[in-house]
């Protein structure tokens, strides 16, 4: 079985982009994929909302650890 590491920005499900780009295709036959995002399902809300610049600031650095 073939194992493949999909590094992302946003938590599955969440951009279309990424459905359109690889997440249509997660459920692949003879493939483990493993996603792992830079941004976690609860920090997701915040950071399309004004202010909390600290909060995104530190969130993205945490995401590249």
């Amino acid at each position: 079985m073939k194992k493949v590491l999909i590094i992302c920005p946003y938590p599955d499900g969440k951009a279309p982009s990424q459905r359109f780009r690889f997440e249509q295709y997660l459920d692949s036959e003879g493939v483990n994929f493993i996603q792992a995002s830079f941004w976690k399902e609860d920090e997701w809300p915040r950071i399309y909302q004004k202010g909390s610049i600290q909060f995104k600031v530190f969130s993205t650095i945490k995401g590249f650890g």
